[in-house]
């Protein structure tokens, strides 16, 4: 380009100049707008866990509900993984907590627990223990 004269290469030199500011500035506004929303994402992340987990709690004790309306007389008796979880079960496939929790079953009768229960990973009754309805603590 240079050879085509002083003025056209000094043009084109600016050119590229000019675009590689555009572009950097594109690049570092996108990254100025991530660094501002990151933060904010972060709550609504462990919010949605928390939700899914106390879900997944949900399940977990109407399976027992299930169960212990199936087998009367055990109420009251540790239930193990395997009572609950299989085919021709009450569930499909035992829930995983999303925040990485371990889930607690309990006796039959009682509601099961999850392991990260101190950051609002629970499940309350609001009309007694064997009841569906329920409702997340922190709300």
């Amino acid at each position: 380009m240079i050879f085509f004269g002083g003025t056209f290469a000094v043009a084109t030199l600016l050119w590229i100049k000019k675009r590689r500011f555009v572009g950097g500035g594109i690049f570092f506004g996108a990254l100025l707008l991530l660094a501002v929303t990151a933060p904010s994402m972060k709550p609504a992340r462990f919010e949605a866990q928390r939700n899914a987990c106390v879900l997944n709690l949900g399940v977990i004790n109407r399976a027992k509900v299930d169960w212990s309306e199936r087998f009367p007389e055990s109420v009251g008796t540790e239930l193990a993984v395997e009572q609950l979880a299989g085919t021709n079960r009450f569930l499909r496939q035992f829930p995983t907590c999303p925040g990485g929790g371990i889930y607690l079953i309990g006796k039959a009768g009682e509601l099961p627990i999850c392991s990260l229960a101190a950051k609002g990973h629970l499940l309350v009754a609001t009309n007694g223990v064997r009841s569906i309805e329920f409702e997340s603590l922190g709300r």
